[in-house]
């Protein structure tokens, strides 16, 4: 293992133990002991919710400034715990206690907005051979550190939560310095490009139309999370052991997370959506349709399903996520900002549902039947809705990636799986026509807006394969000097293949063709 290969998986593991540690800080906050109100816990996932939803809009074709946005998000979660310090001193009886609990949450949402995200662009920059394997351990130390609270007394958690997000923020500010140190390397991204993309006056929800992936996106990042959001409020506050508090599914989950590390170094960067289902509605849903049998019932299988399923779904969306934004590291916060907070936002809808349900003493049998049902029903509609888009979609981007050469999509086709993805591709520079065919297989792969845009470039501007490769890299602000060491080519080849794309395009530089892929049409 070379040095710079050593130093990144250094970075990685420091960067999964400090987001592991935020987590883990931010969720003990739902542990009675920790002497967090109500009032704060949904005044923080509301704050949070829309931070990202801020962060998603203002950032969402390029990277800021890294060190501001880490030191922002510092700012906020040392107001927090200085109201939340002020919190546990004041008493439940103070008249203030309110007001600075209700501040606590507000600044501890929007911190925790800021630090995630960033978490999220720092594991994105890895290769997906590390980041695939880094998001499930995050997910797995999480939950061993988090079980690990429920048991400890309250002085023991009040230390503890602030300790955690300032270790994992100082974990972070390291990672982030031995990124910048280590990117000079040709196997790391850099924290942050030479580029940003502003399109003149792009529609407020311009993204949505960019892809039909959006509309996957969005309805997975509701549907799963609000069903086990109800779910799981409903059954903590009946104390019936079918629900997902409990020691029995704790280890089920950290047994399935130990899995899902394994499956992330054996998948890598294959990882597709359609993988995140087969794993996900099988649990998922099964553990719905047990939930009425099991309800007052001391056996755990219902949760104990629903939690596994949750889980798969939520690590390997984040994985898929990471992979994508790999690929074009610009859109991080988009797509991190907008499935974070939809998550958090359907989920803290859900437990704010089920208990004033549960308030109103409108939660029986009879109700848990009908939310299974429900469930399902749900669930099989956005199955169908996931198969119809994505068979449609793989023929579609086939066609199109292809041109009008509609014998070469033919041939392409009959080599696709039915759901339209193909594994990775390996290139090759023998041939024009197999850099085409390939482009078009790997566009139907990615399904990334960007990506798209750039395979149909390409064509069209007949890019051969090798100034391909070096575009690529220079989009992802590599140095000459590195590229060439990283393609076994001189500088100056380099900016030679760089200069001949150029002159096919006609822009005098970088950022003029950055902009021109992105707004290129066929």
């Amino acid at each position: 293992m070379d040095r710079v290969s050593r130093q990144m998986r250094v970075t990685a593991l420091l960067a999964t133990v400090g987001l592991a540690l935020f987590l883990a800080a931010v969720w003990t906050a739902r542990n009675e002991n920790a002497l967090v109100s109500d009032y704060a816990l949904y005044a923080a996932r509301f704050a949070k919710v829309i931070a990202c939803f801020v962060i998603a809009f203002a950032m969402r074709s390029h990277i800021p400034s890294v060190e501001r946005m880490l030191g922002a998000g510092a700012v906020f979660i040392g107001v927090h715990l200085v109201a939340y310090t002020a919190t546990v001193m004041l008493g439940l009886e103070s008249p203030e206690y309110l007001m600075a609990s209700i501040l606590s949450g507000v600044f501890s949402g929007i911190g925790e907005a800021c630090i995630i995200l960033l978490f999220a662009h720092l594991l994105s920059t890895f290769v997906p051979q590390v980041s695939a394997v880094a998001i499930p351990m995050v997910y797995l130390i999480n939950e061993v550190l988090y079980y690990s609270t429920l048991y400890l007394p309250t002085p023991l958690i009040l230390i503890m939560r602030p300790v955690g997000k300032v270790l994992a923020i100082l974990l972070l500010l390291w990672c982030v310095r031995r990124k910048r140190t280590v990117a000079a390397g040709e196997q790391e991204h850099p924290l942050q490009y030479g580029f940003s993309l502003h399109v003149p006056r792009e529609p407020l929800l311009g993204f949505l139309s960019s892809s039909q992936e959006w509309m996957l996106i969005l309805a997975g990042t509701t549907l799963f999370p609000f069903l086990f959001g109800f779910i799981a409020q409903v059954c903590s506050n009946a104390g019936t052991n079918s629900g997902l508090y409990d020691v029995v599914n704790e280890l089920m989950a950290v047994g399935v997370l130990v899995l899902l590390v394994a499956y992330g170094l054996l998948r890598g960067r294959r990882l597709t959506f359609d993988e995140v289902l087969y794993f996900t509605v099988p649990l998922f849903a099964t553990g719905c349709l047990l939930l009425p049998y099991f309800w007052d019932d001391q056996v755990p299988l219902a949760g104990l399903l629903v939690k596994c399923g949750y889980t798969v779904y939520q690590v390997m969306f984040w994985m898929l996520l990471a992979r994508k934004c790999y690929e074009d590291i610009r859109h991080t916060y988009l797509y991190f900002g907008i499935f974070y907070g939809l998550f958090e936002l359907a989920t803290a809808a859900a437990r704010l549902a089920a208990s004033q349900l549960w308030r109103a003493d409108m939660v029986d049998f009879a109700t848990m039947t009908v939310v299974a049902l429900f469930s399902l029903w749900l669930i099989a509609l956005y199955g169908l809705l996931f198969f119809a888009i994505s068979k449609m979609w793989g023929r579609k981007g086939l066609v199109a990636a292809s041109g009008t050469d509609s014998g070469a999509a033919e041939s392409l086709e009959v080599a696709l799986p039915d759901n339209g993805f193909v594994d990775e591709a390996n290139h090759s520079n023998d041939a024009e026509k197999v850099h085409k065919e390939q482009g078009a297989a790997e566009t139907v792969r990615d399904a990334s807006p960007f990506a798209y845009r750039l395979d149909a470039f390409c064509i069209s501007y007949d890019i051969t394969p090798r100034e391909r490769e070096v575009l690529i890299e220079a989009m992802h602000g590599y140095s000459m000097e590195n590229i060439g060491r990283k393609l076994y080519v001189s500088r100056e080849t380099v900016k030679t293949h760089l200069r001949r794309i150029y002159n096919k395009v006609g822009v005098s530089g970088k950022q003029e063709l950055i902009t021109f892929i992105d707004r290129f049409k066929e």
